[in-house]
């Protein structure tokens, strides 16, 4: 994932540079317009689903343990984001704005700023906010989604 400041434009042209040129490109996604910033990050233990495979694995083995036959399965994968701490106005102004668009439409996620790679795109979105246990002050976000991450 490519970001940039807002720019105001009536066509956007997009070119792909490929070195060496003879390399295979996909392009499975563009999409333009705002993002969303959440500057508490994510919880610790948050799965890196840019890394994961949308494979099981299930293998048979024989009585000497050895494995014998193997099948993989595509799965999709699951991401949960869990903000425990954001203040009550960004749970009541910018998340109620990114609630309607993201069942509207997908979105993605971009971990790392200086790596496009970690970037994937999110959709059957199932928010919760809840609450803060101490405070009236903060609000518990919860957002499940599912992954596609082209591995």
């Amino acid at each position: 994932m490519f970001t940039f400041p807002a720019q105001t434009f009536q066509d956007l042209i997009v070119k792909f540079v490929t070195v060496p040129n003879n390399f295979q490109m996909t392009v499975s996604y563009i999409a333009a317009g705002t993002h969303l910033t959440i500057l508490t990050g994510e919880q610790a233990g948050y799965k890196r689903n840019w890394l994961n495979r949308h494979q099981v694995q299930r293998t048979t083995t024989n009585l000497q343990v050895g494995p014998v036959s193997s099948l993989t399965q595509k799965k999709s994968l699951k991401g949960t984001l869990s903000l425990p701490n954001e203040v009550v106005s960004f749970a009541e102004g910018a998340w109620q704005t990114f609630i309607d668009f993201a069942f509207d439409e997908p979105f993605f996620i971009k971990e790392v700023g200086s790596k496009p790679e970690s970037s994937y795109i999110c959709f059957d979105p199932m928010f919760d906010t809840n609450a803060h246990s101490q405070t009236r002050a903060l609000d518990m976000i919860k957002l499940k989604f599912t992954v596609f991450n082209g591995l």
